[in-house]
Formats: C-alpha cells, structure tokens, sequence
C-alpha cells in the first residue's frame, strides 16, 4: 500500500472518531435541555432526568468502565445497558454511569 493512502485512511478514521463524540456531547446535552424545557423529570422522577442523557450518550459496542466493571456494551433499554466482557454478561443501570 502506498503510505499516503495510509495517512489519509488515518486521518478520516480520527475525523470520523471526533466527529461521533461530538454527535454524543451534543445530543446529551439536548436531551437535558429538553428534559429541563418540558419538566419531564417533574413528571416522571427526578431520577430519570440524572440518566436519561447516558440513554444517548453511550452506543452499542463502545467499551464502558464502571467502578470496577469493564466491557463492550451489547444491549441498552431504558433503565439499565447490558455490558459483555471475556469472563461474564452483566447488567448496569443507568445511575450508576454518574
């Protein structure tokens, strides 16, 4: 392969990277505006406002770490994400991503 074909793929894999964690801060930060516009957390529990954010944040297949819990996420719904590591499949509820 030609290096300058290498540096360009390297260079759009970053862009492409940067650009995602950009798509998932400012999502987040929507959705909290909107939680906050609409006094959802009002009507539903305060509790949902704290981890409604962390629903959009993380995506299926990033790698999490919490407290001493490491793994790729497989599955989300709305209370808890379900995270796969070479030992075991385990379950984290949103609150515990604060």
């Amino acid at each position: 392969m030609n290096i300058s074909l290498i540096i360009l793929n390297i260079i759009v894999f970053i862009i492409i990277i940067l650009f995602g964690l950009i798509i998932a801060r400012v999502l987040s930060n929507l959705s909290k505006k909107i939680i906050d516009e609409f006094e959802i957390g009002r009507i539903t529990s305060n509790k949902f406002t704290d981890y409604a954010p962390e629903i959009i944040k993380y995506k299926i297949n990033d790698i999490i770490k919490v407290k001493n819990i490491s793994g790729r996420i497989i599955k989300k719904d709305l209370t808890e994400i379900q995270i796969e590591n070479e030992h075991e499949t385990g379950h984290v509820p949103y609150l515990m991503l604060k």
